[in-house]
């Protein structure tokens, strides 16, 4: 019987340690700030190089907000060329809502590039 308590407490800690690490941000040192322009100029010249110096590192990326889904979090950031940066906001940093051309600047994990730059579990600044 007590061994059944022990088994569940190490099962219940087990998935209490699962859900924070998916709904928490990672508290982890930025390796790198810039501008949503800066970020998409990187990959626009050189994708390959890009993803080498940055995918899985966290960044802070600043820049005007093209469009904001609060339905599935995601914050599209303007650039200077036509790629934009996705921000995929973590669930318990998730605005009522952004405005359209606002300045932001979010931090996430750059996870690299579909049809626009990739960055995960985001927070705002």
């Amino acid at each position: 019987m007590q061994r059944k308590n022990v088994y569940l407490a190490v099962l219940g800690m087990a998935i209490l340690l699962l859900v924070l690490t998916i709904l928490w941000p990672d508290q982890e040192k930025v390796e790198y700030e810039l501008t949503a322009s800066e970020l998409a100029e990187e990959f626009s010249q050189d994708e390959t190089s890009a993803m080498e110096k940055f995918s899985g590192k966290r960044l802070a990326v600043s820049g005007l907000v093209d469009s904001y889904n609060p339905e599935s979090g995601v914050v599209l950031l303007k650039s200077n060329n036509q790629l934009l940066i996705s921000c995929a906001l973590v669930i318990s940093e998730l605005p009522k809502s952004i405005e359209i051309n606002e300045m932001i600047t979010v931090e996430g994990v750059c996870t690299g590039m579909l049809l626009d730059v990739q960055l995960s579990k985001c927070i705002l600044r």
